[in-house]
């Protein structure tokens, strides 16, 4: 029979992979959908079309949503961090909550450059949404808050669960 702690260990590495794995198939979709032929206009506008300023709303309303995702993986992560079980944790354990606090605020500062960039395409007169002050910064900003939010949940699995290694010493 396998100790509480060779679980634990062998637990931990079937999350990683398969986080890993998780995040391999998400990239290759990702490039999948990006190399299809996209039809371009003319990036120059005087006015924005109705289907325009849909893709307009829908940037906004997206990038809203991150930012608060975001704020909300943080504040997920101070109540953590706060209201600990038991004895204080050791500093090997705090690591993943201070990569998810790294990511989280960079989260948060790609979408805000994300919507600086998409001011700076209005005040030009042009509307792309792939253009890349925009497309860069709001696919960062999905994949550190996807980042943050991995090491949340290993952080708090590691630390909160009922079998975790501070219960089996």
């Amino acid at each position: 029979m396998l100790s509480a702690r060779v679980r634990s260990t062998v637990g931990r590495l079937f999350f990683y992979l398969g986080t890993a794995a998780l995040a391999f198939a998400a990239w290759r979709g990702q490039i999948y959908i990006e190399t299809r032929p996209i039809p371009l206009d003319d990036p120059t506008v005087v006015g924005l079309s109705k289907l325009q300023e849909s893709q307009l709303q829908a940037f906004v309303a997206m990038n809203g949503l991150l930012t608060t995702l975001g704020t909300a993986m943080l504040g997920a992560l101070g109540y953590l961090l706060v209201n600990k079980r038991g004895d204080h944790p050791r500093s090997h354990e705090l690591w993943p909550a201070f990569a998810c606090g790294v990511f989280g605020v960079a989260s948060l500062y790609s979408g805000y450059a994300a919507y600086e960039g998409l001011l700076y395409m209005l005040e030009s007169e042009f509307f792309d949404l792939r253009f890349p002050w925009i497309g860069w910064n709001n696919e960062f900003q999905f994949g550190f808050l996807l980042l943050g939010v991995f090491f949340l949940s290993d952080f708090a699995s590691r630390n909160f669960s009922k079998g975790g290694p501070r219960e089996t010493r």
